[in-house]
């Protein structure tokens, strides 16, 4: 051995999982946070790039023994259990402290944040101070994903714009492309997809 040790990114953490103690935090169900933003005419989605890498674990959290030694996680991993709990805790803190006007809305699915609204000027001021509270806390937002100040814009799976709410047409390509079902796992994965 060379005396670099290579850590894949992936580890498996089933064992772990196993015995952790957490709260589930519900996430609001699509068709209500779909439903609330049709009701606004200007939209911005923000994709959190490797979110749950971005959030910090402090001391003893989380570690793995190896025959290196003990090996702690600085930052969530990807597969446990608790990681969308501890994910929403933090981006759910990160959006209160947000200065929304009460003709605008901002949610987030996950890795995903949306801000819309019936006002330019106030759009532009949710934008400008969630982008604030991001960098405070030193998360990176995907600039690929970026969609900012859209009449229409595609969020989970749906294009948006005001009084409108359409299936994306990828995703009904996708569906109609899908492969029939062979087994148990294959039908849970389709139903997942199309939920």
């Amino acid at each position: 051995m060379s005396g670099n040790i290579m850590v894949n990114q992936y580890t498996p953490v089933r064992k772990v999982n196993k015995h952790l103690i957490y709260t589930p935090r519900p996430i609001p169900p699509t068709q209500s946070i779909l439903s609330e933003l049709s009701k606004k005419s200007l939209f911005s989605a923000i994709d959190i790039s490797k979110a749950y890498q971005q959030l910090p674990l402090k001391g003893d959290k989380i570690g793995i023994i190896t025959e290196f030694g003990v090996f702690r996680f600085t930052r969530l991993p990807y597969g446990l259990a608790s990681a969308p709990y501890w994910w929403g805790e933090f981006i759910q803190t990160i959006i209160n402290k947000v200065n929304v006007k009460s003709t605008s809305v901002i949610r987030y699915y996950y890795d995903d944040i949306v801000i819309a609204s019936n006002d330019a000027t106030e759009h532009f001021a949710v934008i400008h101070s969630l982008f604030e509270q991001l960098d405070l806390h030193g998360l990176t937002v995907s600039e690929s994903k970026l969609q900012l100040s859209q009449t229409t814009i595609h969020f989970l799976g749906y294009n948006i714009s005001k009084d409108r709410l359409a299936i994306d047409d990828e995703k009904i390509k996708t569906i109609q492309n899908w492969k029939l079902p062979t087994d148990k796992e294959g039908i849970v994965k389709f139903i997942g997809f199309v939920n």
